[in-house]
């Protein structure tokens, strides 16, 4: 599902990622860990094609995604990518059911439609009473859970996963990470999530380390 080459990323005279190699197969759950700096969030970035790489091919599906135009970039990832990460990202001026629309609406959707599917997202995520509801009247889990429908709207191919609980205590966090592995599971997306939290790593399929750049492990 996602098979990168040689991946190099600098910032000025910063080596941030240096050559890169990585295969991840699809429906496979797999965690990135080490240190703060070593990496970890860069190359997420540019395996979800968010940062563009120094040098190097990210495929995604078979698909050389950075010779795509900026336009078919970003259609491919609304297709094709879900985000989640550490700070939900969400927008406050909709409700979660609007947040949680977004995504379909963007690609043209018959709004009737994503409105039904984004509400039985929230029904799997035992959100039902919340739809309605802003997000400063949310909770951090629930606002969390909010960003794992959006991110699941459009039944993605891939969900890369930055910290995405980060913020959370304990309860909240087992409960967001049963919701993710779960929903996950059930749709065959490929999963791939950088965290600090070994417990929560120690559930994905594969544990990939990095460090100064680099993998030492997969």
């Amino acid at each position: 599902m996602i098979k990168a080459r040689n991946l190099c990323k600098s910032f000025g005279s910063l080596n941030v990622l240096s050559n890169v190699d990585i295969d991840i197969e699809q429906g496979e759950i797999v965690s990135i860990v080490g240190a703060s700096g070593a990496g970890k969030s860069t190359l997420l970035q540019c395996l979800g094609s968010l940062l563009r790489p120094t040098s190097g091919t990210v495929e995604v599906d078979s698909q050389d995604i950075y010779k795509l135009s900026e336009k078919e970039l970003s259609a491919f990832r609304n297709r094709n990518m879900g985000f989640i990460f550490q700070m939900h990202n969400l927008l406050t001026e909709f409700t979660a059911l609007e947040n949680v629309m977004m995504p379909s609406l963007i690609a043209g959707e018959n709004k009737k439609n994503v409105k039904a599917r984004a509400l039985e997202l929230l029904q799997k995520l035992h959100l039902s009473e919340r739809v309605l509801h802003m997000p400063a009247q949310l909770s951090g889990g629930e606002c969390q859970r909010v960003s794992i429908a959006r991110a699941m709207m459009n039944s993605p191919k891939i969900i890369f996963s930055d910290e995405p609980t980060g913020n959370l205590d304990t309860f909240n966090r087992d409960e967001v990470c049963d919701a993710l592995f779960s929903m996950c599971r059930q749709c065959g997306s490929t999963l791939l999530m950088v965290t600090h939290d070994k417990e929560l790593s120690a559930r994905a399929d594969r544990i990939i380390v990095m460090r100064d750049g680099k993998l030492f492990a997969q």
